[in-house]
């Protein structure tokens, strides 16, 4: 082959090699958008949100047990700040959980107690960027165990002393699976004498998602 026609393919080599080469070099790779903040819900808009608590902590006098709970928690947002629409005051209007204890309790089941006198749950914006909230969950319910241990009535049902408390910090809105955390035990007492009778001491809670 000549030197002509060597250096004639070299060319046309190079030139395409460049083609292909130039595209990819000014390519840059896409950055990630950043999380945008939702609207704020408005008073009166409701929501329901799954809720799971596996291995619940559970002490019926001197007997402890390890439930798998789930169910659903019902809010409604009462109140909203007009300076601060991230501020909101949420109402529970129904809850329920159940399980199963293999060690004899039978059905365990948490149901809202619309008697109780509980304090609003509370949502509040605390970052933007990246949106990041804080809720604090106020829980009042009654516990229902179909087994009880011995000298109790069948089936038992007690209701919180104080409402339980859970609280949660959610890098979404709604959550979607965010953990919250019980901040001290809930005891559970008889409704006609107030005589404690058992208290969750351990209520892993995760809130939203499928």
């Amino acid at each position: 082959m000549s030197t002509a026609g060597s250096s004639r393919r070299s060319f046309l080599t190079t030139t395409a090699a460049l083609a292909v080469a130039l595209p990819l070099a000014g390519a840059a790779p896409a950055a990630a958008r950043p999380r945008q903040t939702p609207t704020p819900p408005k008073v009166g808009e409701e929501f329901t949100w799954r809720l799971d608590a596996p291995g619940t902590g559970l002490r019926v006098r001197e007997s402890d047990a390890s439930v798998d709970l789930s169910g659903q928690v019902h809010l409604r947002v009462a109140e909203q700040d007009s300076a601060d629409p991230w501020n909101l005051k949420l109402k529970v209007t129904d809850f329920r959980l159940t399980g199963q204890d293999r060690q004899g309790l039978g059905e365990i089941e948490l149901r809202h107690d619309d008697s109780a006198k509980t304090p609003d749950s509370l949502l509040r914006s605390i970052s933007q960027f990246p949106p990041t909230w804080e809720q604090t969950l106020f829980l009042a319910f009654t516990l229902r165990i179909e087994n009880p241990p011995e000298k109790l009535d069948e089936p038992l049902v007690l209701t919180t002393k104080n409402p339980g408390k859970l609280l949660g910090r959610l890098n979404n809105f709604p959550p979607n699976g965010d953990a919250y955390k019980l901040e001290n035990p809930v005891d559970l007492v008889l409704q006609d004498s107030g005589e404690t009778i058992a208290s969750i001491q351990k209520f892993p809670v995760k809130v939203g998602g499928l």
